[in-house]
Formats: structure tokens, sequence, C-alpha cells
């Protein structure tokens, strides 16, 4: 009975600080002639996140107990565990309270005194770290008394609803939401109120980013399948069951193809609905925030157990209740006491977060030396680094490909995309400005020679179907020299389209007329497309033989990569083209039109 009496208490106080700090700062977003707090609208918003707190408060002493076990058991110190609960959960909640009511007023309160900005922003910065603290000191105090592995979603069947565990999964079938769901969704949220609020700042409304984000986040998933069917074609028999394709419930997404996907889709939706929005400078802000959505996202592998390291002795600075969650298998089983799975979830995340405050805010000293777009192209840079950084500490479970290679070339490829991307808006700029007209036919001169030279490293690496090496052929042995199956034929093509790509790309700016010029150039990109399709995607598209397991290495991406880098350099007279006759139809205009 004191249980349900202290919930209700909780549920009052909680819901009633909520509703009312919401409407305390709708009212004072929508006054424009307010631009601070004075002394009476500081009380009441001091009370109001004061009673969000206790009413947290309130509902951890009501779990606590409608579970007198937990203070009967001699296994963990109680009273100790109390106090943390207690204390976390109180602080947790205020400073949580503090954070999204000061996240609100700076991002949706434009016209504000400069001192209560400042005062803003130190709630703002200075709540963030207080509440992980306080997160970590709650979790410290409740992990011994959950059950673990914990609940990761629910199941609604024709017996009833059910939560579930990464263990228990299997035996349910029926309508099924998994927090890994949640989870991403709420971190595509973070990534749009930041974005918003940029926006917001530049264009002076908010919801520029509505339709886009919904679009882009379902690219996003098409990507993400797309990529893990591809690295995993043969490894989860995807080439003998076509069907499994398609049945994403069972699982099987990867961030690397789904934040390409994303921000390509998202690039063009943009462009096609919002003519008005800089690109450029658009890219730049929404870009570097995928780092904080897939640092969000990756609490979703932890609830299902899954994406971990290999097993190592448990450290003393980890907190209990990721240990334990960590000393389960995916599928079910524990691990030996006192050992755990190397957290890579929490390793990644960590990183993922100092990688997007560097970009961001790290550059600005800097900022002179950059280009609109650079940001963005350090985005794929720093995560390409990260992934490749961890890959090799991944449990073998969760490796994709026959032996992982194609998960670290898949971060490479982002690290080349990402140098690609710097390389080419500078280059872009450089050529408008008249300051280095030929800048661009060298470049790609550089990279139509790593183009041609990389295929001497190792290109196809075979292995039997247990894993074991059997042969690794150069790039060039393989194609003129093998002839068991057809994955020479594709990268031949490949290679011929890349040879006449290259060609294509130097005649183009050595020819007279301008209109050849063009078609000459447009025939480059094309072929260069093409090449680039056929070196990372040929041994798919033409297949090879069922008795071997075969992998890209070196020799055929890096030629792939540099063929759609050079591709894009192609493209880049025509974008200035296009710049510049936008820029002499702005001028043409008279006064008269303009108004």
């Amino acid at each position: 009975m004191l249980s349900i009496l202290l919930l209700v208490i909780g549920a009052l106080f909680l819901l009633g600080g909520v509703a009312l700090l919401v409407l305390s700062i709708h009212k004072f977003d929508k006054d424009e002639l307010k631009t601070s707090f004075d002394k009476k609208a500081w009380f009441y918003h001091g009370a109001y996140i004061l009673s969000i707190a206790v009413g947290a408060l309130f509902l951890q002493l009501a779990l606590n107990f409608s579970r007198p076990e937990w203070a009967s058991s001699s296994e963990f110190n109680y009273a100790l565990n109390a106090s943390l609960m207690y204390f976390g959960i109180f602080f947790f909640a205020l400073f949580m309270a503090v954070l999204w009511s000061s996240f609100a007023l700076r991002y949706y309160k434009l016209r504000k005194e400069e001192k209560f900005k400042k005062v803003i922003d130190y709630l703002l910065f200075g709540s963030i770290p207080l509440a992980f603290v306080f997160f970590m000191l709650w979790m410290q105090g409740l992990g011994p008394y959950l059950t673990y592995p914990l609940v990761s979603g629910f199941v609604i069947d024709g017996e009833g609803f059910h939560w579930i565990t990464s263990a228990t999964l299997k035996n349910y079938n029926g309508f099924h939401i998994a927090f890994y769901g949640i989870i991403i969704l709420f971190g595509v949220a973070v990534c749009y109120w930041i974005s918003d609020h940029k926006f917001y700042k530049k264009y002076g409304k908010h919801g520029i980013l509505d339709t886009l984000v919904i679009v882009a986040f379902l690219a996003g998933v098409l990507g993400a399948r797309i990529w893990y069917v591809v690295g995993n074609w043969e490894r989860e028999g995807f080439n003998t069951d076509p069907g499994s394709i398609f049945r994403i419930w069972d699982g099987g997404l990867t961030i690397i193809g789904g934040a390409a996907a994303g921000i390509a889709v998202g690039i063009i939706f943009l462009r096609l609905t919002k003519k008005y929005v800089d690109m450029r400078w658009a890219i730049d802000t929404v870009v570097p925030t995928i780092l904080l959505a897939q640092a969000i996202g990756r609490w979703g592998n932890f609830f299902n157990c899954e994406v971990y390291g290999g097993q190592i002795n448990t450290p003393l600075f980890m907190p209990n209740w990721i240990a334990y969650q960590l000393n389960c298998n995916n599928g079910g089983g524990y691990l030996d006491a006192g050992t755990m799975h190397m957290p890579l979830f929490l390793i990644e995340g960590i990183l993922n977060v100092a990688s997007y405050f560097i970009i961001v805010y790290g550059t600005k000293p800097i900022k002179k030396f950059l280009s609109k777009g650079d940001l963005a192209g350090m985005y794929f840079i720093f995560y390409g680094v990260i992934r490749i950084a961890l890959e090799g500490l991944r449990d073998s479970s969760f490796n994709m490909g026959t032996d992982n290679s194609f998960s670290i070339w898949g971060s490479l490829n982002y690290i080349i995309i990402g140098a690609a991307t710097i390389l080419c808006f500078h280059l872009y700029d450089l050529k408008k400005k008249n300051l280095a007209t030929k800048i661009d036919f060298f470049a790609g001169m550089g990279l139509s020679l790593v183009a041609l030279l990389t295929p001497l490293s190792a290109g196809l690496v075979v292995n039997d179907t247990n894993g074991n090496l059997i042969s690794e052929y150069s790039g060039f042995a393989y194609i003129f020299g093998s002839k068991d199956n057809n994955i020479a034929i594709g990268m031949l093509v490949g290679f011929i389209f890349l040879v006449l790509g290259i060609i294509s790309f130097v005649v183009a700016r050595f020819a007279k007329k301008e209109d050849v010029s063009k078609k000459i150039n447009y025939a480059s990109i094309g072929l260069l497309v093409v090449s680039g399709v056929f070196f990372l995607l040929g041994k798919n598209i033409v297949g090879g033989s069922s008795e071997y397991n075969y992998s890209l290495g070196p020799g055929f991406i890096l030629p792939g990569m540099m063929s759609i880098c050079l591709a894009i350099i192609a493209l880049l007279p025509v974008f200035i083209e296009r710049a510049k006759r936008k820029e002499t139809k702005k001028e043409e205009v008279t006064p008269n039109e303009a108004s």
C-alpha cells in the first residue's frame, strides 16, 4: 500500500513539474518582448525543476518499497546501494530537467539578453556532465538488483504481452518492438533538434528539416540493409535464400551503409525541395550531428547483447550494470564470473561524441582555412578511423564478410570519401575564384596514378567455407591470369572502363571546342562511375564459385574508390558553370524586378 501511495505522489510531482515547465518555457518563447527572466520567473523555473526531481525520488522510493527482498538480501550492501539510488535519481532528474529546459531556452528563443544567454549556456553545458555522473551513480546502486540480460523490448502475440530479452526473443512470434529501434529514433531526434535550431538561427523558422528527416531516415534504413546484405551475401546465405533479404525484422543493419545512404538522399531531397538553402552550409550543419545519433544508437547494441568485443577481465572502474550485461552472451548463456565482453558500444560512443565536438567546435580556430563542406568531410574521416581502430577488437561472431575485411574496407572507403569531399570543395572554391585553373587536372592525374598502380597489391583473397586461406592474388594477376570463375571478368571490365575514363578525362581538358570538351567530360564521368561499380560490387554482380569465399582487397577497392573520386572531380566544371550562370542571372535582375 505504501509503495502505491509513493507511486501516486511521485507521478503527481513529476508530471506536474514537467507540464508546468513546458508551459512556462513555451509562454516565454512566444513573448517577443521578454528577453530574460526576472526574479519571479527564475523562482518558478527552479520550483518546477525541483518538482521533477522530487517526483523521480518518490518513484524510486516506490520501487524500493515494492521490492522488500532487496533489503533482506545479504549478497549486496543495501544501505549503500539505496543511498546511491536516491541520491543519484534525485540529482539525475534535476540536472536532466535543467539540461532540457536550458536547451529549449537556448535553441528556441531567438531574442535573448546577452547576460541571460550566458547563464543559459552555463546551465546547459554544465548540466550535461553532471547528469551523466548522477545517472551512473543511480545505476551503480540499482545495478545489483536488476535481472540480466536486461529487457530489450516486448512482444504482443496470441497469448498476450511479454517483455523480452536478447535471450528470450527467439521463444516468441508476434508484434515485436525493440528498444534498439526506439533508441535509434531518439538518436535521430537529437540530430534533428540540434540541426533545426541552427537552421532557425540562419533562416528564422523551424521545420525546414521536418520532411527531410523522415526521407533521410527511411533511406538510411534501406542503405543499412543493402550494405549488410552485400557484406554478408555468402556468410548469411542471402545468395541461396533471396527472400531473406527482405526480412529486416530478423536483424541485419549496418551504420556504414545507413549513414552514407541517408546523407546522399538527404542532400538530394533538400536540394530539390529547399532551393534557397545553402547546401554546403547545410551539410556542415547536419552531417556531423550523425556522430551523436550513432553514439546514442550504440546503446541499442548494449541492450541486445551484440556487436561487442572479445572476452576480458572486468576492469575495476567498470560500472556494475554494464559489467553484468556484458557478461551475457548473445542468444543466452553467461561468461565466467569476473569477466565480460569488451564494451565496444561504449568506446565507440565516447569517441563519436568527442569527434563531434572536435569537428564542430575544435575547428573554429582554423576556420579561415576551411571551405564550406569540410566539416561534412571530416565526419567521414573521423568515423572511418574510429571503425578501423575498433574492427579488430570486435567479437568474430559479429564480423561482416568471410574474414571481416568488408567492414574494414568499408571504413577505409569512408576515409577516402571524406578526404575526397574536402579536396573537391577546396578545388571548387579555388577554380571558382580563378586562383588555380589547372589544379583539378593535376589532382585528377594524382588519383589516376593511384588507381592504375594499386592493382599491383592484393586484389582478391580466397578462403574455403571454413575461413581457411586458399590463395591471395594481386589485382593485375587475378584480372589477367585467373580463369577459374567470372569475378575476373567483372574486375577486367572495371579496369577497362577506368582506363577509358582517365583517357576521356584528359582529352576533355585539352579539347579546344567547348561543346566537344563537355561531351567528352560527361562520357568520362559515366565511364568512371561504371568502373567504380564493377570494382566495388563486381564480385556480387557476376558471382563466383560456391566452393570458396572471395574478399576484396586494396588492389580492387582502391581503384574503385579512386574512380568515383575522379568522377566527382570531373563534375566540378559542371557545378562551377551552373553557379556562375546563376550569379550572372542575379546580376542581370533590375531593381524593379527584384522588388
